[in-house]
């Protein structure tokens, strides 16, 4: 509130009792560089800057920069184009009080993209860092309307918010992916006499059954991001030689979901969760580690 109040004050003061005699620096100072430079870096500033919101209006001309803050609130990332880093200057061009500010450059805006938007996919901009360099701008303050979440500038803190949110594991994702490995190997024996391949490792197994799969991501889980472990105890053995293949296991998650559920693979083609208690007894059968 400290901060909101001070720049508030500051830009009050600026705007309304600087006298018109007063000497300011011309536009042309600031378009050469002179009075301001007209670039810097992130990691330039310090706690001395404030970070102030200015929304954009419609039927401002400045439709792109609307889209493009619309997704960065949207959990893809990047810079928001409505973010400036300012210390609260003001400057008068031509009678108007303006707010000297620097912002993040937005790189050109394809719009065949933005028709395919996916918020799962990467973002359109890159994450801020230190080194992303910002770009001085004036902002009129009759126009501007408010000026919104002033805060106290924080480099770690800029570069968390415009990290993409990543999106929480799909727990089905578990289950289609040890169905799609499960297909897999049962396609491979169809091709190799009844024959199942080497499982005693994960990627013993990956390396026979890739051409049936052709997605390496199948492979791994996606809340552990560790790889679906096989049962060795089935290997290179042949399909109609094992007694009961619906409760005979061929893959299995290396951890449970957040769920507290493990998925588990058969070998007659069906797929399943298991609680914790079901995969106790599951693992001590088929003597699993």
């Amino acid at each position: 509130m400290k901060i909101i109040a001070t720049l508030g004050m500051l830009l009050l003061s600026a705007a309304a009792l600087t006298p018109a005699s007063a000497q300011q620096p011309e536009l042309k100072t600031f378009i050469s560089g002179a009075a301001a430079p007209t670039t810097m870096q992130l990691k330039d500033l310090d706690a001395t800057w404030s970070v102030v919101t200015i929304p954009s209006q419609a039927g401002a001309g400045d439709f792109m920069s609307m889209i493009m803050s619309m997704y960065s609130g949207a959990g893809v990332g990047g810079a928001n184009p409505n973010t400036y880093y300012t210390k609260g200057d003001t400057v008068k061009v031509g009678g108007d009080p303006y707010l000297i500010a620097w912002h993040a450059h937005l790189p050109a805006i394809d719009l065949a993209k933005l028709q395919q938007f996916n918020p799962l996919k990467p973002q359109f901009n890159p994450p801020l860092t230190g080194d992303t360099t910002i770009y001085l701008s004036l902002i009129n303050l009759h126009t501007a309307g408010a000026l919104a979440d002033v805060h106290a500038f924080d480099l770690q803190r800029e570069v968390q918010a415009s990290e993409p949110v990543k999106p929480p594991p799909d727990p089905d994702a578990d289950l289609s992916n040890i169905k799609q490995l499960d297909q897999g190997l049962l396609l491979y024996a169809e091709d190799y006499d009844d024959r199942l391949p080497p499982m005693t490792s994960a990627l013993a197994v990956q390396h026979r059954i890739m051409p049936y799969i052709k997605n390496a991501a199948v492979f791994t889980q996606p809340s552990s991001g560790m790889p679906y472990l096989a049962n060795a105890a089935i290997s290179e053995k042949k399909v109609k030689t094992v007694a009961s293949p619906a409760t005979t296991i061929t893959f299995y998650a290396p951890r449970a979901n957040q769920a507290g559920l493990r998925a588990v693979a058969y070998l007659d083609g069906h797929a399943a969760f298991a609680t914790a208690t079901e995969w106790a007894a599951i693992r001590k059968r088929a003597h699993l580690r």
